[in-house]
């Protein structure tokens, strides 16, 4: 057995539209397109086979190509809004907050 040793390859995330940031062993940073190319690339290498890495290449360039196109927001759950109170004017009385006593 040979004993595990870790090497760090580094930090990629990509930030937006052909945008990346990339962050190497020793502090070496590049960020914006060449980032996302870098990004890309590494992405399409370390996948195994080759149907795998052009089913990845087809539908990363389909994304890149119709990003702009259609909406990519980030939903989450959120609580469902509480309802606004009611519009009281003159004509409407308060509710009477007082207890029933039988």
């Amino acid at each position: 057995m040979v004993p595990f040793r870790y090497g760090d390859k580094g930090i990629m995330a990509t930030i937006g539209y052909r945008s990346a940031v990339v962050q190497l062993p020793h502090q070496v940073r590049v960020r914006g397109t060449l980032a996302w190319l870098a990004w890309f690339a590494l992405h399409l290498v370390t996948l195994l086979g080759g149907r795998n890495r052009i089913s990845a290449l087809v539908n990363l360039s389909w994304r890149y190509l119709t990003w702009r196109n259609g909406s990519s927001g980030i939903i989450g759950d959120h609580p469902p809004a509480s309802p606004s109170p009611p519009n009281r004017t003159a004509a409407t009385p308060a509710p009477d907050r007082r207890r029933w006593q039988p």
